[in-house]
């Protein structure tokens, strides 16, 4: 089977919207508001199930029951999966290529998908990170609070 990027069909327009504004729910927001005003990334937890997952959503991705439990985690992650970016969205060269990873924390089901910074040394599947946070003045409480994820050596 040929797997060619050519061949994919894409269908350029306009909406009748220029933005969309979504609500991210109260469980949602206390998971925002923990980025901004602590500088911490929380899980959510079902009492039921006894699992902590990301993304935070109000309803427990395994058992379908009701969240309303934010727990913190370890702040340590690691990479799971990682690509470097360097084309935008129209397949035009960026001028600042970065490295976009997938996040995984110990005992969370889930992660988060994030930029990484600070990369020194070649990266690798199972590298440890951790998240950078801007300045306390510069949070909005949305995930860009964490300005990326750094590598950090097992030293």
């Amino acid at each position: 089977m040929e797997n060619r990027i050519e061949k994919l069909l894409n269908y350029p327009g306009d909406m009748e919207a220029e933005a969309y504004v979504y609500t991210a729910g109260e469980l949602g927001e206390k998971f925002l508001m923990s980025l901004r005003d602590e500088g911490k990334i929380k899980a959510a937890f079902c009492s039921y199930c006894e699992k902590l997952f990301l993304p935070v959503r109000s309803f427990c991705i395994f058992c379908g029951k009701e969240v309303n439990i934010l727990r913190d985690i370890e702040q340590e992650g690691y990479i799971e999966s990682f690509t470097k970016v360097k084309l935008d969205s129209s397949g035009n060269e960026i001028k600042e290529p970065f490295y976009l990873a997938y996040i995984k924390f110990k005992g969370v089901e889930g992660g988060l998908l994030h930029k990484l910074g600070e990369v020194k040394e070649e990266l690798k599947i199972g590298m440890k990170v951790i998240p950078v946070f801007k300045e306390k003045s510069q949070r909005r409480g949305s995930l860009e609070d964490i300005a990326y994820f750094k590598p950090i050596s097992n030293s």
